[in-house]
């Protein structure tokens, strides 16, 4: 449609637009017409070579006023959602809905009221917008229209409807939800001073999360909305999450939809989708009694069975979770999966080795500039393995257990390398490779360390071959 054909439309809808009575516009032509004009505005917002005639601030005004100033439902949810996909392809939009004078964020905010998960949604969406390069100033809304308390409102009522609805109704519901979530957490992390104002939605979130249906692929939108916000609120003494318990169905869950997006996505889409999850299983660890983390511990820690092989070989969810902890195409989960199975390991250097092997753990103890004493180690599996009914915890096990602290497997079930033992010749010559290879090294500036094989020679621990 050429320019002039879309002018032409607005034209004819701000004409309709007739006079304002008390605060709102009534309309003087007939509902049937303007309301196929704003089907035809709305469907042009799907059109890419169209976009830039509606980026106005005229077009955006018509809009807002069908949207929220005349009084009669149809077109106002017609224009609302042409409004939406305005704001949505042409950023610019957003800040002149925000600095139009008739304060339609705040019309939005009132609007998030309605008993209509379609209103409720369309609304959500626009305010969502204005936390995105806009200067919209927040606190009105929440002192004038009680903001904080309509979105705890609207969330409790659909954490209560959702899992009793079905087909259509339920997928209405489930964009409410969702739409509100999103905009809860950009309005924390925004504001993060704002989180306790929103402490009632809490339960309702964790709630619908314990009993939602998981789709697949799980982190959709409405299980990642709901888990990103506990990243968020306080978690206070008491919350179902934190519950030492050994039926903790919200720790459950979570896991659970951490299991199923580790089968289905790649690690790169697992750093982007599940890094929010670990953190908030991160965070609970962190946060309650000890017998959260032990539970915890039971399942993500590899199991007996996982150290059959060397760890992160087989297909168990603690395999799949250690194969992250230094695969680059996830930096994310490379940071936060560690320190979680830190967490597990009750902070403890030498069981976090014995729990995940040195070769995974090595670089989480650099960066954290702790240290592992293989030697102190050792000694202290020996006094441990003398008095293990002394050690309470479930990883206990692991200080007295036959295994290769490298690779974190039962040396009893390891495989004996089938090459031959080398000859002394061989061994002096890998020797020779070694001190050439650190020698260059130091020369080109990569590593400053000494020589390990000179060191060797000047601590006499070689010897000449004749």
């Amino acid at each position: 449609m050429a320019d002039s054909e879309i002018q032409n439309v607005l034209k004819m809808l701000e004409d309709d637009l007739g006079t304002e009575v008390e605060g709102v516009r009534t309309v003087s032509a007939a509902t049937p017409k303007h309301n196929d004009l704003l089907h035809q505005l709305r469907n042009l917002t799907f059109q890419s070579g169209c976009i830039s005639s509606l980026s106005t601030e005229r077009a955006v005004s018509i809009c807002c006023r069908y949207s929220f100033d005349v009084a009669s439902v149809e077109p106002n949810r017609i224009a609302v959602r042409c409004l939406c996909n305005i704001l949505f392809l042409a950023e610019q939009t957003r800040q002149m809905f925000v600095s139009n004078e008739r304060d339609y964020p705040g019309k939005a905010a009132l609007h998030m009221k309605s008993t209509d998960p379609d209103d409720v949604f369309t609304s959500a969406r626009l305010l969502l917008f204005c936390t995105y390069e806009t200067d919209l100033d927040f606190e009105p809304l929440f002192q004038k229209y009680e903001f904080a308390n309509t979105i705890n409102q609207n969330i409790g009522h659909y954490a209560r409807l959702i899992p009793i609805s079905e087909g259509t109704q339920r997928d209405t519901l489930e964009r409410a939800c969702t739409e509100t979530l999103k905009l809860l957490y950009n309005l924390i992390d925004r504001d993060p001073y704002r989180a306790t104002l929103f402490d009632e939605a809490l339960y309702p979130i964790l709630d619908l999360l314990s009993k939602a249906s998981i789709p697949s692929p799980p982190l959709q939108l409405l299980i990642s909305s709901l888990i990103n916000p506990l990243n968020q609120l306080e978690l206070k003494e008491g919350c179902p999450l934190l519950v030492e318990s050994s039926n903790n169905i919200y720790l459950q869950r979570l896991v659970l939809i951490l299991d199923l997006a580790s089968q289905t996505y790649s690690a790169a889409e697992m750093n982007i989708k599940a890094s929010p999850l670990v953190q908030v299983l991160l965070r609970a660890t962190e946060l309650s009694p000890p017998g959260v983390a032990s539970q915890l511990g039971k399942i993500l820690l590899p199991s007996e069975q996982d150290r059959q092989n060397v760890l992160g070989k087989n297909d168990s969810l603690p395999s799949r979770l250690l194969r992250l902890f230094n695969n680059p195409a996830a930096p994310e989960l490379s940071a936060l999966l560690p320190a979680l199975y830190f967490e597990l390991s009750d902070r403890d250097v030498d069981l976090f080795v014995s729990n995940v092997g040195y070769g995974l753990a090595a670089g989480y103890l650099a960066s954290r500039g702790l240290y592992h004493d293989p030697a102190a180690h050792n000694r202290r599996v020996t006094e441990d393995s003398k008095e293990d009914s002394s050690i309470p915890t479930e990883n206990a096990r692991l200080r007295n257990s036959e295994i290769n602290t490298i690779t974190g497997q039962w040396r009893k079930d390891e495989i004996e390398s089938e090459l031959p033992e080398l000859t002394e010749d061989e061994k002096e010559r890998e020797a020779e490779k070694l001190f050439v290879l650190f020698e260059r090294l130091k020369a080109t500036g990569v590593i400053n360390v000494e020589n390990p094989v000179a060191r060797a020679v000047h601590e006499g621990r070689f010897e000449e071959l004749e």
